[in-house]
């Protein structure tokens, strides 16, 4: 009996247990913890080496404490002060007592937090909702795409318009600064304005030039948006960069990939002519077997274990050495490498792929998500 009851308390805290989460833990969730508390904790300045690490541990203590709300601050505050006069005075009822309250106060944190995590995954779930359920159907094209947040939310916006018309589209690929729940809150804002000026304009730079005037009114400061967009008319594509990374495009003819950067500065930095005036536009008539791929920062940035990115020379390695495949097949092999690259890590960023292939035979299945 008793050695069933022991066995049963090693499953119980060591069923779930894995080396990836101790790993998690140690590498990922720790340096956060503690970075969450440096931010509002005062910088000791004392040059004296005992003195300084005191400073420190008593400035992240005080800053543990400031997180708390009033009341759960103070009731902890005498609950450790009756631990610490308990235990040296021998007096063990006191001791018990304060350790329960503290185990109390740490139920109600874990319980908010677990509330917060909930209403997280139920804004994953919208958001998710968000995204295109498929790529447009165009029959000069074969047409992939991927997106993945870092966090149960995030700040990319991946999405195509299409507004009815056959073999046209629009397709928006961006990117909001910073991560979390700011980010994904301005995401949604932005989409909502997209559509609106898509259902308007039939003109990439002025849907880019429109939302850049909006987002200068709603933006806060330190927040912008960068964004590849396109319209798709059959196999020609023109594309404009508002500040984000280049667009890779494979040439079949010359078996080369070669990276477009159209001049163009993020949305919502500025509201004067600059930002119309460094917009330009790309044409691009795609001829069978040429490839257009469009990414996030989270592709390029993705860190391995040793603080090394993955970049872009990888990146149209992989493009060159899939050329030969669909385009759900291309995106695949992007994946796969960065999953490899990365190894344990967890993602430090949102990842979104669009990959555009001219179909090399009319006849051809189209490759659908």
């Amino acid at each position: 009996m008793r050695n069933h009851r022991l066995k049963s308390i090693y499953d119980f805290y060591t069923s779930d247990l894995s080396y990836n989460e101790l790993q998690k833990l140690i590498r990922k969730e720790a340096p956060n913890v503690l970075n969450f508390y440096l931010d509002a904790a005062k910088k000791p300045d004392n040059q004296n080496n005992l003195v300084r690490y005191f400073l420190f541990a008593k400035n992240i203590f005080l800053a543990f404490l400031f997180k708390l709300n009033p009341l759960r601050r103070l009731i902890y505050s005498i609950a450790l002060f009756l631990f610490v006069w308990g235990f040296i005075n021998a007096y063990w009822s006191w001791v018990f007592f304060s350790f329960i309250t503290i185990n109390i106060l740490l139920a109600f944190e874990v319980a908010e937090k677990l509330t917060a995590k909930g209403e997280l995954e139920i804004a994953k779930k919208i958001q998710e909702g968000l995204l295109p359920t498929s790529p447009p159907i165009n029959k000069k094209l074969d047409i992939s795409f991927f997106a993945e947040t870092a966090r149960e939310v995030g700040g990319d916006y991946l999405d195509f318009i299409t507004n009815g018309e056959a073999d046209k589209s629009f397709m928006f690929l961006g990117d909001i600064s910073g991560k979390g729940m700011a980010a994904a809150i301005y995401m949604v804002q932005v989409r909502a304005i997209i559509h609106h000026l898509a259902s308007k304009e039939d003109s990439i730079e002025n849907i880019l030039i429109e939302l850049n005037k909006v987002l200068c009114n709603i933006f806060s400061k330190n927040y912008f948006f960068t964004a590849n967009a396109a319209l798709i008319k059959e196999e020609t594509i023109t594309f404009c960069r508002a500040g984000h990374l280049p667009t890779f495009f494979y040439q079949s003819s010359s078996k080369t990939c070669t990276r477009l950067v159209p001049s163009g500065i993020g949305l919502g930095l500025t509201s004067l002519d600059l930002f119309s005036t460094a917009l330009k536009s790309h044409t691009l008539k795609l001829e069978p077997g040429d490839i257009l791929t469009f990414i996030s920062d989270g592709v390029t940035e993705t860190m391995n274990q040793y603080n090394q990115e993955f970049g872009e020379e990888k990146l149209q390695k992989i493009l060159m050495a899939n050329s030969h495949k669909s385009s759900k097949e291309i995106q695949n092999s992007i994946l796969i490498n960065l999953n490899a690259f990365r190894g344990d890590n967890e993602p430090n960023d949102d990842i979104s792929i669009i990959v555009i292939k001219a179909q090399e035979s009319i006849n051809s299945p189209l490759n659908i998500n």
